[in-house]
């Protein structure tokens, strides 16, 4: 069997790099001005395929997709988060504005999971915060999407929350 030669190799990527820098690009794609149109919300929070931006659904108030975040929290909420496989944890991310009215001791995050059990996170500051919440042992194997209570007492304005089990 012959070894080809280096000028048939050449030849080849030459040919090859012709063909890939041949193709036709998409004319209308922009990166620089690249932009999320409708509401975003974490893979592993569930809303409606038809919610648009500013829709408040169960408590959970839809933000357009040019802040970045998910969702504004009402004072009372009910929450769907994914749940695929055995979790002993629940991550919570949420921001606090900074609105001046923070860190009373009595701001908190209250999670009712579908069992009834209870937990709470406790406000200490503004700014983004992650936190691991404990999941309830009747809870941790169960999968599918897992029904809670978001319940929050801040004097802050908003809380944008996403949520997902790890």
């Amino acid at each position: 069997m012959t070894k080809p030669s280096a000028r048939l190799r050449r030849g080849a990527a030459a040919v090859l790099a012709a063909l890939l820098c041949g193709c036709a690009r998409d004319t209308v794609y922009n990166p620089s001005h690249f932009h999320i149109h409708g509401p975003i919300a974490p893979p592993d929070v569930v809303v409606s395929a038809n919610a648009r931006a500013g829709e408040t659904i169960d408590g959970l108030t839809l933000i357009g997709g040019d802040s970045g975040l998910c969702c504004a929290i009402a004072s009372h909420a009910r929450l769907s988060v994914r749940k695929r496989a055995f979790a002993n944890w629940l991550r919570v991310g949420f921001y606090i504005p900074d609105a001046g009215a923070v860190g009373s001791g009595s701001d908190a995050l209250r999670i009712t999971f579908a069992d009834g059990s209870k937990r709470s996170i406790a406000f200490r500051a503004p700014g983004q915060h992650l936190e691991r919440v404990l999941v309830p042992l009747a809870l941790r194997a169960a999968r599918g999407p897992q029904r809670m209570i978001v319940d929050r007492s801040a004097k802050a304005p908003y809380v944008l929350i996403s949520a997902y089990f790890e």
